[in-house]
């Protein structure tokens, strides 16, 4: 359910990143991603393998809280 706070145009962006999400198109896995202490993890166009995100090394730049 939406809150009062969601604009139509944010509803509009969220349904394309849903609809991405769902037809491919959008892939949270693509490169460029750094770990918690800023060393390169996915280069910049590339996508993550299953091994490499299952097995993250630590917590991505961003992520909050301890990586060990």
């Amino acid at each position: 359910m939406n809150g009062t706070a969601l604009t139509a145009d944010m509803q509009t962006q969220l349904d394309k990143f849903i609809a991405g999400l769902a037809d491919g198109s959008v892939n949270v896995w693509t490169g460029p991603l750094n770990l918690q202490d800023g060393t390169e993890y996915i280069a910049d166009g590339a996508t993550a393998t299953d091994d490499q995100i299952w097995y993250l090394p630590q917590l991505l730049q961003g992520m909050e809280g301890p990586s060990e």
